[in-house]
This record gives structure tokens, sequence and C-alpha cells, in this order.
């Protein structure tokens, strides 16, 4: 279970100061395809950089397994953002000039696995996405739709069991977008927590739990199951 407890996240000082996240208290399952929507501004990627590890609260915990995130040391939260945590972003952020097989060891580098083991988890994690064929081709000679699932293979290399994916249909087209999908759905199914933000009513409607946010506040959690 993912508990967020009176979380709130600032940004700035006084006059300048504005509330990302109001208060925030809820109880997400793990092993759910979980998408979050609402406006832009309205908190949705503040609130997964906080459940991720990537920025700390003004106030509030964030628990998962029972154990409160922001209580770890700096080199323990390290950790955590590495064997738990996958990320997908919009912008993909893989190294262009690397291949593709070398952008999605790089997870397994900073772990301090062995060459052989990197080598043998990463080609797996690429022919599971269908990338067989690109496997040493530079990521920026890639497709939008292709560079995603590079992105996608690069989140569950180290056997990350959630998911956190900021709009990642953002910069595809709708078939490409339609395909990341399913492979989150699937993912999501397999047992792994799988959250999403994501502006498009529709994909968040293939969810199993939807959580809307408005002005910093979560105002509405559905439950499609």
């Amino acid at each position: 279970m993912i508990v967020l407890k009176d979380l709130t996240k600032e940004f700035g000082k006084e006059s300048n100061k504005v509330v990302a996240l109001d208060n925030v208290s809820c109880e997400l399952p793990q092993g759910k395809f979980i998408s979050i929507v609402g406006k832009s501004g309205c908190g949705k990627s503040t609130l997964l950089n906080l459940i991720g590890g990537l920025e700390k609260p003004t106030s509030g915990s964030v628990i998962i397994d029972g154990v409160d995130l922001y209580a770890k040391k700096e080199s323990e939260l390290a950790y955590y953002r590495n064997k738990t945590i996958g990320y997908v972003f919009q912008d993909f952020y893989l190294e262009p000039e690397l291949s593709v097989i070398d952008n999605v060891s790089v997870p397994l580098i900073i772990a301090g696995k062995k060459a052989q083991e990197i080598s043998r988890l990463a080609q797996d994690r690429i022919s599971a996405l269908g990338l067989e064929s690109k496997t040493n081709e530079p990521t920026k000679n890639l497709s939008g739709g292709q560079k995603q699932r590079v992105a996608i293979a690069r989140a569950l290399v180290a056997d990350a069991s959630i998911i956190l994916a900021d709009e990642p249909t953002g910069n595809l087209d709708s078939d490409n977008s339609s395909e990341v999908v399913a492979i989150l759905r699937r993912l999501a199914d397999e047992g792994k927590t799988v959250i999403m933000v994501t502006h498009n009513l529709e994909e968040a409607r293939q969810a199993d739990i939807t959580v809307e946010m408005k002005d910093g506040k979560i105002v509405e959690i559905k439950d499609r199951q």
C-alpha cells in the first residue's frame, strides 16, 4: 500500500510561495494501474515526484510498505529510487548518441551489476518490448514510439516494482500512444504498480483507479474495478 498522509509541497517563499500540493491524504493499492488526471498546474507531476523520491515534501509523509520514504537517509533514498522505482517521462530522457542497450543498461550500471548480468538483463527487457532489431542502434535514430519503449525497458530493467509514468504519451501520435498505454496496462496485470499522469481521459479510463486533482488537492478517486 502507498499511503500519502497530510502531504504538502510548497515552492518559493512568502509572496512568491506556490502551494503545489495542499494537505493530500489517500491510500493507493499496489499492483494496480492508477491514473492521475487534472488540469496543468494541479499538482499531478509533483505528487508523482514525491512518490518517486525525486522531491521532498514541505510536510507530510509518503509511506510505502509501511516505511516512511522521507525518514530515510539520502543514501537510502537513492537506493530506493534505483531498486524500487522505474521512471517513464514524456521527453524520454535517453542519451541520443548511445545505443538502445547502453541506455537500458544505465540503472544496472548504477546498481553495480556485473557486465555479463547487465548485458543479459538489458537484452531480456529489450526483447520483451519488441526492440531486438534496434539493440545496437543509437536512440537518436528511433521513432517517438520506439524511444518510449526504450524508456519503458530502462524503467523495468532493475525489476522495479513501481512504475511512474509522467505524460508518457504526450509526444506520441494516437497509434503509439495506444501501444504505450497497452504496455503499461499489461505491466499492471503482471503485478507491477503503475501510476500514470495524463491529460487524456480516454487513456485514464483504462486504469483500475483514477485520481482526479484540482488546485493541489485530490477531489475524487474512482475505482473502476
